[in-house]
C-alpha cells in the first residue's frame, strides 16, 4: 500500500463521461500515489478501458479536470494490439524504442515466453499471443511511474501468467491492473478503483475486502429498508383506520407527511457473480467420442504423435501445456476442423456432434446484421427469444446493445457474441478455446459455475488458474509431443506433477532419515519425548490462535455494524482500521493452519517413530 509520504502521480476531480445516452461516470474524483498497485473493477462495459483511454489523452472528459505530476511518466498495454510496422521485432525495438535496452525487454519476453528466435520475425508473422507478449515486454521495461495494463493476460499460458505475476509483485511503481484473471488480482493488487452505478470509487485494499465492505454495507441498507417498511405499514393502518373520523383527520394528515417523510434508502446490490444460463444439452448416451489417432501435424511440423482417448457425457477436461505444443490443433481435431495425419477425424457417437468456441469463428459474423438477429441465426432452433436475452444479459449485453450491428462491436463483444451462440447450440460436446477472454471476473466465475454444472461435456483451453480448477474434473497435458491424460483435477494433476520432480524439502528429508538409519548414536526415548513436547506446544499455539480469531471476528463485525448505521463513520481512517483488523484476522489464520500443518506433521513423526 502507499506511504504517507507518497506524491499524488494522477489526479481525477469531478469527472464525467457519456457515450450518447451511455452515462459511464457521473461527478467521479479519485487520485493514484506513488507505490500504488491497482485493480480496476467493473462489469463489462462499465467503461474500465474508456478511463485508461481518458488517462492516455485518448478519450477527451465532458467535464471535470484530470491534472498530472510534472514529469510523471505513464505506459499503456491495451487490449486490442494494432500496429502499421511491418519489420522484424529486433527492427521495431531499433527503430521505434531506441532508449530502451533490447536486452532488458528480451530478458523479459523470454520470462513471458517469447523466445530470440521471435525476434526475427515480423510482428505480422506473429499469433495474437505472441504479439500480446512483445508488447507488453516493451511497457515493462520502460518501468513508468505508472504502468496501464488492459487484460495483459490475454493469450498467455500458465506460465506466462506466472511470471508477470511474479513480476507486477516485486514491480516499486505504480500500476493500475484490468483483467478478468481473479487469482492474479487478488495476488498482485493491494488497492481497487471500482466503477459502481456509474461512480469511481477508490477504495484502500484489496477486491476481496471491498466485496466483502460492500456487501456488509448492503445487507444493513437492506435491514433500513425493512425498518422504513414497517413503520410505513404501520402509519398507513392507522390513516386507514382513523382517517375518515373528524376527531382523528389532524392525526392521519400528520401521518400521511411521516410516510412522505420515510424515503427508501438507496440501495444498489452490485451483482458480482451472475448467472449464465445453459440450456441442457441434447439427451446422449455415455460415450461421447473415441479417437485412434495416428498424430496430427502441419506441413513440415509435427505437433503430436499417435493416441488415443475416449470421452464421455458430462466430462469437464482442460487441455494444458506450454505455447504452441498444439491444444488449440487438438481442438480442432476433436472439433472435425483438422483430420489426423492420415486423414481420419474422431467418431462422434449419436447427438454428440460438437459445438465449438474458437477466436477464428469472429470472422463467420455477418456485419449487416443486428446482435440480436445474429445470435438467433445461429443457436439451436428451439431456443427461444427470452433465453436469448437472458444468455446476452449475461454475457455483458443490454438490451440497447442487441439492436447494434455486428460491423459496430468491439472484438471483445465480437467474442461474447460467439460465445453466446455455442452455449445456445444445446449441444452435449463443447469445445471451448480461451473462452475467458474478454470477459470480466465476475462473468468468468459466472460462466464456470454454469459449465460446472451443465450436462453437456466440455473440453475446454484456458490460461486461468481460477476457472481450470474451478471447472476441470480430468487433464489432458500435452508435453513432448505427447498426449498424457491425469484422471484427477487440476489440483490433483499439480499434486502429480510435483512428486514427478522430487522438492528440495524431500530430498533434505530423505537425507536426514539415511543419517538416522546409519547413527547407531540414535536415542529412541529422547526424540519420541522432543516429539511430544512439540506436539503439546502446538497443540496450545492452535487453541490460543483460535481464541484470537474469534475474538476479531466479533470485533470485526461490530465495526461493520457501526459504519452501515451512520455513513458518516465510513471514513479512510474507520475503513482502514476495519481493513487493519481484517488483515489481522488473515495473518492469524495464516499462523493457525501453519500450526496446524505442523501439528499434523509431528503426529506422522511420532507414529512412524513408534512403528
Amino acid at each position: 500500500m502507499s506511504n504517507a509520504n507518497a506524491q499524488i502521480l494522477v489526479q481525477a476531480k469531478e469527472i464525467t463521461k457519456s457515450f450518447g445516452a451511455k452515462k459511464l461516470y457521473a461527478s467521479s474524483s479519485f487520485s493514484i500515489l506513488e507505490g500504488e498497485k491497482l485493480c480496476l473493477y467493473g462489469p463489462n462495459g462499465s467503461g474500465k478501458s474508456s478511463l485508461f483511454r481518458i488517462l492516455s489523452g485518448e478519450y477527451e472528459i465532458d467535464s471535470g479536470e484530470i491534472s498530472w505530476r510534472s514529469g510523471t511518466n505513464y505506459s499503456y498495454l491495451k487490449q486490442n494490439l494494432e500496429t502499421d510496422f511491418t519489420s522484424s521485432l529486433n527492427d521495431y525495438v531499433t527503430q521505434r524504442e531506441p532508449e530502451l535496452n533490447p536486452w532488458e525487454i528480451k530478458k523479459i519476453a523470454k520470462g513471458l515466453g517469447l523466445l530470440e528466435e521471435h525476434f526475427s520475425k515480423k510482428i505480422t508473422e506473429l499469433s495474437g499471443g505472441y504479439r500480446m507478449r512483445f508488447f507488453l515486454s516493451i511497457e515493462l521495461a520502460r518501468e513508468p511511474d505508472l504502468l496501464l495494463l488492459d487484460e495483459p493476460t490475454n493469450h498467455l499460458d500458465l506460465e506466462s501468467v506466472l511470471f508477470l505475476e511474479n513480476y507486477l509483485e516485486e514491480y516499486k511503481k505504480s500500476f493500475i491492473l484490468i483483467s478478468h484473471d481473479r487469482e492474479l488480482i487478488f495476488k498482485v493488487c493491494d488497492q481497487s478503483l471500482v466503477i459502481d452505478d456509474n461512480e469511481l470509487i477508490k477504495f484502500p485494499d484489496k477486491l476481496e475486502k471491498y466485496f466483502e465492505f460492500a456487501e456488509s454495507m448492503e445487507e444493513q441498507k437492506q435491514r433500513e429498508n425493512a425498518k422504513v417498511l414497517q413503520k410505513k405499514k404501520h402509519l398507513e393502518d392507522f390513516i386507514k383506520r382513523f382517517g375518515a373520523k373528524a376527531t382523528k383527520a389532524k392525526q392521519a394528515k400528520s401521518k400521511q407527511k411521516q410516510i412522505d417523510r420515510l424515503a427508501d434508502i438507496h440501495s444498489k446490490k452490485i451483482s458480482y457473480f451472475p448467472k449464465v444460463p445453459i440450456p441442457e444439452a441434447t439427451t446422449t448416451g455415455k460415450n461421447i467420442l473415441e479417437s485412434k489417432s495416428s498424430g496430427l501435424s502441419y506441413p513440415g511440423k509435427e505437433v503430436l504423435q499417435e493416441f488415443e482417448l475416449q470421452i464421455f457425457r458430462s466430462q469437464k477436461i482442460a487441455i494444458l501445456g506450454e505455447n504452441g505444443v498444439g491444444k488449440t490443433t487438438l481442438l480442432k481435431y476433436l472439433a472435425g476442423v483438422l483430420k489426423d495425419n492420415s486423414g481420419d477425424s474422431p467418431r462422434y457417437y449419436k447427438n454428440c456432434e460438437p459445438a465449438y468456441f474458437a477466436q477464428h469463428l469472429e470472422d463467420e459474423l455477418e456485419p449487416d446484421k443486428t446482435l440480436f438477429e445474429q445470435v438467433s441465426k445461429k443457436c439451436s432452433v428451439d431456443i427461444s427469444d427470452q433465453e436469448i436475452a437472458d444468455t446476452l444479459g449475461h454475457l455483458g449485453f443490454s438490451d440497447l446493445d442487441w439492436q447494434k450491428k455486428i460491423a459496430v462491436l468491439s472484438g471483445g463483444e465480437k467474442m461474447r457474441v460467439v460465445l453466446a451462440w455455442v452455449l445456445l447450440k444445446k449441444s452435449a460436446f463443447l469445445l471451448l478455446d480461451e473462452p475467458t477472454n474478454h470477459l470480466d471476473f465476475q462473468t468468468v466465475e459466472a460462466l464456470a459455475e454454469a459449465l460446472k454444472e451443465t450436462n453437456s461435456c466440455v473440453v475446454f483451453v484456458s490460461h486461468d488458474r481460477s476457472f481450470v480448477n474451478k471447472v476441470a474434473k480430468n487433464i489432458f497435458e500435452i508435453t513432448e509431443k505427447k498426449l498424457q491424460i491425469y484422471p484427477g483435477n487440476y489440483q490433483d494433476y499439480v499434486a502429480q506433477k510435483r512428486l514427478q520432480k522430487p522438492s528440495k524439502t524431500e530430498t533434505s528429508t530423505s537425507s536426514v532419515n539415511k543419517t538416522k538409519a546409519s547413527n547407531e548414536k540414535f536415542n529412541y526415548k529422547e526424540e519420541k519425548k522432543k516429539l511430544e513436547k512439540d506436539k503439546r506446544a502446538l497443540q496450545q499455539k492452535t487453541e490460543s490462535l483460535e481464541q484470537e480469531m474469534e475474538k476479531l471476528e466479533q470485533e470485526i463485525l461490530e465495526l461493520n455494524e457501526l459504519l452501515s448505521k451512520d455513513s458518516q463513520l465510513a471514513n479512510k481512517e474507520n475503513i482502514e482500521l476495519l481493513n487493519k483488523k481484517g488483515s489481522l484476522k488473515q495473518e492469524k489464520e495464516n499462523q493457525y493452519f501453519q500450526a496446524l500443518e505442523n501439528l499434523e506433521k509431528t503426529e506422522k513423526l511420532i507414529c512412524d517413530l513408534i512403528n
